[in-house]
């Protein structure tokens, strides 16, 4: 898979200059604060990471514990 055919949902703890340089890079960004899905919880992150095939950008290490159980 090129990363430039990747699709990325960014947590809201992912700077918005980090959005915009990815975006800047032809990267398919969806980003939780433009969506304005504020507070929503991790699980429901994943969730729609997932239905979107996205990967999520995060800066919190309970994703990938979340997801090592998903796959695991």
């Amino acid at each position: 898979m090129k990363l430039d055919s990747s699709h990325i949902l960014t947590d809201e703890n992912i700077s918005p200059k980090v959005v915009k340089c990815l975006r800047d890079q032809g990267l398919d960004v969806l980003d939780v604060k433009e969506e304005r899905w504020y507070g929503k919880e991790d699980q429901e992150i994943l969730d729609m990471a997932l239905e979107g095939h996205r990967f999520v950008l995060t800066h919190d290490s309970d994703f990938g514990t979340m997801a090592d159980l998903l796959f695991s």
